[in-house]
């Protein structure tokens, strides 16, 4: 790793994470391809070759949960490296809503991922049901409540103040923002 520990190269071949792993890292891919898989009664299927500019790894950072997916370098990487507790520092910040939905949609993947293989295996479901019921009582006591300058309408729920979404996300501005003298603060 260079650039103070924010670029990472790899050889074709190479393992960056195993699913089950504790996160602490996501990755965007400036170079390069890598296959993400995943294990389904016991046989590995890949599901998707990421390619430059997609990021990996970090499913588990915004949840702590375990990685849904193995990557294997399929072809000569670089990586920019991103920082578990700039994932932490950027949801810390974010709008309370968005990170509500970000863990509700990340919260059903974990949990369709848990019905489909014990599906696949054709095992009884109760036991998905009671992990499924963990996971949504472990998300709601991590989330935070809406701000105090919410409003009620008849339809939904809406911020009193509009919030203008113009930022990017791609690479070089990330790296920016984590290679920054503030973002290490």
């Amino acid at each position: 790793m260079d650039a103070e520990g924010y670029r990472l190269t790899l050889p074709a071949g190479s393992i960056i994470f195993t699913e089950g792993q504790v996160g602490d890292c996501a990755y965007i891919i400036n170079e390069g391809e890598i296959g993400l898989s995943t294990q389904v009664n016991n046989c590995s299927v890949q599901f998707i070759v990421a390619r430059t500019g997609d990021l990996i790894g970090e499913m588990a950072l915004i949840d702590d949960g375990t990685r849904l997916a193995t990557a294997k370098v399929l072809r000569d990487v670089e990586l920019l490296v991103i920082p578990k507790d700039f994932i932490k520092r950027v949801f810390t910040e974010a709008d309370p809503t968005m990170v509500l939905l970000v863990k509700l949609a990340l919260e059903r993947y974990r949990n369709m991922r848990i019905r489909l293989e014990q599906f696949s295996r054709g095992d009884d479901t109760e036991k998905a049901d009671t992990i499924c019921a963990t996971t949504a009582a472990l998300l709601k006591h991590q989330t935070r409540p809406p701000p105090r300058d919410w409003t009620t309408s008849a339809s939904c729920r809406q911020p009193s103040t509009s919030v203008s979404s113009s930022s990017s996300t791609s690479p070089s501005l990330i790296w920016r923002l984590i290679a920054s003298p503030a973002a290490r603060r």
